[in-house]
């Protein structure tokens, strides 16, 4: 199966389109229980979280990555192998040296 794109149009609702329908993780997994065992699941998460201004490695709000709990919680129950794709922006828009 080929999922084209994923789209998180709400809180509760995760929708990824498969060959041009709009399904819910959920609908997918009860329509093929084993669809997601062993597959390999790419998902773009907003990892781009406030940093501190004294420590670049301190988060200083988690929110993001805690509403991206549920999605890969689903999928690693289902069995998939999750890969997570994500970018952290420059702060202030200047490269920070330690960052690289």
């Amino acid at each position: 199966m080929f999922v084209r794109s994923f789209q998180k149009l709400s809180s509760n609702a995760q929708y990824i389109t498969v060959r041009g329908y709009k399904k819910t993780l959920e609908q997918l997994a009860k329509e093929k229980p084993n669809l997601l065992n062993n597959t390999a699941v790419l998902v773009r998460v907003d990892f781009n979280v406030p940093l501190s201004k004294k420590d670049a490695s301190v988060i200083t709000d988690d929110t993001r990555i805690r509403e991206a709990l549920p999605t890969i919680n689903f999928l690693t129950n289902a069995g998939a192998k999750v890969i997570l794709a994500s970018h952290c922006g420059r702060p202030d828009g200047k490269v920070n040296e330690k960052m690289r």
